[in-house]
């Protein structure tokens, strides 16, 4: 005689560990090994909790970014002062900031972009 109920608790067990699929929103829910979707962690306002935590870190990165950037515009004029010659330095300081300038209405424009929705979904 076999104990086949410790081959049935592994076989569930095994069965029934989540794997991640994204879909066409950009979501994530969790699918068993079975195939079988289980709905994504929602609030109460409907809204996935997985949407919440990437806002989140968007916000926490986009400002490491505006520190970093920040640290990046006063060291690179300085740096300018002391390469170029004077009469020279408002020309190249305004390039700089004219670079800086469109660099950061691209990645504003590319992250509206990400997260309006689509009318064509």
């Amino acid at each position: 005689m076999t104990d086949d109920t410790n081959d049935d608790a592994i076989d569930l067990t095994e069965d029934e560990s989540p794997d991640r699929q994204s879909n066409s929103r950009g979501t994530t829910t969790a699918t068993n090994s079975r195939g079988r979707r289980r709905p994504p962690v929602t609030t109460s306002k409907g809204r996935d909790v997985l949407e919440y935590v990437y806002w989140g870190g968007l916000i926490v990165c986009s400002i490491l970014a505006l520190v970093a950037l920040f640290n990046f515009y006063t060291n690179a004029t300085q740096a300018i002062s002391l390469w170029v010659e004077a009469k020279y330095e408002p020309i190249i300081q305004s390039l700089f900031a004219l670079v800086v300038l469109l660099a950061g209405l691209v990645g504003v424009s590319l992250t509206v972009r990400e997260l309006s929705p689509s009318g064509s979904e």
